[in-house]
């Protein structure tokens, strides 16, 4: 039998989760967090231009805070709570199989496991410690800069690893998601080769984008297009 909100499946294969909340699920995971990543890639970049670039772009303030929290984090509080659930109960989106040694499935639940993890981590590093007022807002380059320089033994730069490794993933689950939905959206379903070659050539601009803004703020060196180092500019 399955469980309630659950769709029973049959030869053993992993239960499908309610279309309602699967629809509302992908809607909640895709909007907001594309949003944030546009934002997120676009302030990074801004910060290898220079400090006032970074803080202009940091203090535009496009909304108010409770619009924000409306709009974008109790969506993506919802979207990760129940990712979470489907993730402990081994359900599955997109793979039938319930073979926990399943390649795709490893890949798949380890990436929203990093995703999670990213969107956390920037959460309470930098957003609710601004929204607290425990973090001004001509500090964040200072602070960022500062962390993602930083190295532990032999020195390795565990939280610039970390980084690339958050965005990586993020940017994998969110194209993984744009694909899924387009498969449901009949304009785009008619032209499933083009989109499903050109999200993921998408993802790859967008990562190396944010890998450049990342080793530039680290380093100081440019990677692909950054015009300066930031810690030279003001």
């Amino acid at each position: 039998m399955s469980r309630p909100g659950e769709v029973e499946s049959r030869g053993g294969a992993a239960p499908r989760a309610n279309p309602v909340l699967r629809r509302l699920f992908s809607l909640t995971g895709v909007v907001p967090l594309n949003a944030f990543l546009v934002l997120h890639l676009f302030d990074m970049w801004r910060a290898t231009q220079s400090r006032s670039a970074f803080e202009s772009s940091l203090l535009r303030a496009p909304w108010p805070l409770a619009l924000e929290l409306v709009v974008l984090w109790l969506p993506l509080a919802f979207h990760a709570a129940y990712g979470v659930r489907l993730l402990l109960r081994g359900d599955s989106l997109e793979l039938a199989t319930t073979n926990p040694r399943d390649p795709r499935r490893i890949l798949l639940r380890g990436a929203a496991w990093l995703t999670l993890a990213f969107l956390v981590w920037h959460l309470v590093a930098f957003r609710l410690r601004l929204a607290l007022g425990t973090l001004a807002p001509n500090a964040v380059y200072d602070e960022l800069c500062a962390s993602l320089s930083s190295t532990i033994a032999w020195g390795i730069p565990l939280v610039a690893i970390g980084y690339v490794l958050g965005l990586a993933a993020t940017l994998f689950h969110t194209t993984r998601g744009l694909l899924r939905m387009s498969r449901d959206w009949q304009p785009l379903a008619r032209r499933k080769r083009v989109v499903a070659i050109a999200l993921p050539l998408l993802g790859a601009v967008a990562f190396i984008w944010g890998l450049n803004s990342i080793v530039v703020l680290a380093t100081g060196s440019n990677l692909l297009f950054a015009p300066a180092s930031p810690h030279l500019g003001y």
